[in-house]
């Protein structure tokens, strides 16, 4: 006789401080769900969002956060799935950007600032 868990369920996905992810990673973000088995759990096969996968995803609370790093990249609107002992979540919307990309300066071809160029 076997025994299956429900599938992991995300209700949100949230950053540790900020509202988007800084595009070189290293950030904390935090998923809220169900069903993610027990606090400090190592059954988390993947946090995954567009084509990345956030790294050292750690259950944090019974059942109910994980906790993982973003990864450098860039795009908005990455839903996230999670996967737990194979059985991997529904997209169901929940959603976080990377920040968008800044102009610091320019320069022109030695180096030098331009200025009234653009």
């Amino acid at each position: 006789q076997t025994t299956s868990y429900a599938p992991p369920s995300v209700s949100s996905v949230a950053m540790a401080s900020g509202s988007t992810m800084d595009t070189r990673g290293g950030e904390t973000v935090v998923v809220t769900g169900s069903n993610f088995g027990p606090q400090g759990s190592t059954h988390v096969d993947s946090v995954t969002y567009g084509a990345y996968t956030a790294t050292a995803c750690t259950v944090r609370a019974d059942t109910t956060e994980i906790e993982c790093q973003t990864v450098a990249g860039a795009g908005t609107a990455l839903n996230f799935v999670v996967t737990i002992e194979g059985q991997t979540s529904v997209e169901t919307g929940n959603e976080l950007s990377y920040s968008q990309p800044t102009i610091a300066g320019v320069a022109d071809g030695a180096n030098q600032a331009v200025g009234d160029m653009l």
